[in-house]
């Protein structure tokens, strides 16, 4: 384990709890960074669980994600079609999918399912980078969340999709 990374990892979010804190602070009211009702108390429940899901993330055998990778990209982009039909629109962007007062953004997740598509398609032993075929694989694996993402109208996030062409071109995998 890198404790450097995780420390600048904690750092950055602490960093940035204490500014949505700040962003709301009001000195004439009685407020507690701890409290729910503000934007910093609820951030502290997703932080939380956020670490909770990244010690199982690493707790569990890696061959979990080599096995299933597929399985949930495929999960992935079936949320992201279930937005398009019955998402609602929060922000100017249909992204969300609302269960009772739970509300779920699949396009984060997406982000996580193709970076693991991603790499268990490179992975495979017929998989060869200088393939026009593995290229046109590779591409849709990419693709194909990024343009739902973009009929969703979350430009921004769909704009992540990128970095993952930017890394193949980078490093030579990719012709163009």
């Amino acid at each position: 384990m890198d404790w450097i990374t995780v420390l600048l990892y904690l750092l950055m979010v602490l960093l940035g709890w204490l500014n949505i804190f700040a962003v709301v602070f009001d000195e004439t009211a009685n407020q507690n960074i701890f409290d729910l009702s503000i934007n910093s108390g609820r951030q502290l429940v997703f932080i939380l669980a956020s670490v909770l899901l990244i010690v199982a993330i690493m707790t569990v055998d890696f061959r979990f994600y080599d096995t299933f990778a597929l399985v949930i990209y495929g999960i992935a982009v079936f949320l992201l079609l279930a937005v398009l039909l019955f998402g609602r629109e929060i922000a100017g962007s249909q992204s969300w999918l609302e269960i009772g007062r739970f509300k779920l953004q699949p396009s984060e997740f997406s982000k996580f399912a193709t970076a693991l598509a991603a790499a268990r398609v490179i992975s495979a032993p017929n998989f060869k980078f200088d393939k026009l075929r593995s290229q046109a694989i590779l591409l849709g694996i990419i693709a194909l969340p990024a343009g739902l993402v973009m009929l969703q109208g979350d430009t921004g996030t769909a704009m992540v999709f990128a970095s993952f062409l930017l890394v193949f071109i980078a490093r030579g995998c990719l012709p163009f």
